[in-house]
């Protein structure tokens, strides 16, 4: 229980960082697996940024899926 809530913690400290992802252990299966394939995008995006000579780093975001009672940061 210690680790998450500091992981809760570094993700929230993290500009940029979603606060709908900081209690992912919550969440049922199909709301992790559309949480996942839009990292998953994410770091395709960035392979093929890298293979253009690009910085991946911050690179383009996918906005974050309303989900009920999360708030985003702004």
């Amino acid at each position: 229980m210690a680790m998450q809530i500091k992981l809760d913690e570094l993700i929230r400290a993290m500009e940029g960082a979603h606060n709908v992802l900081l209690d992912l252990e919550e969440l049922d299966d199909e709301t992790l697996a559309r949480h996942r394939a839009r990292y998953r995008k994410l770091a395709e995006d960035a392979r093929k940024q890298r293979e253009r000579g690009e910085n991946d780093v911050g690179g383009l975001d996918i906005e974050p899926e309303a989900e009920p009672d999360c708030a985003t940061q702004p």
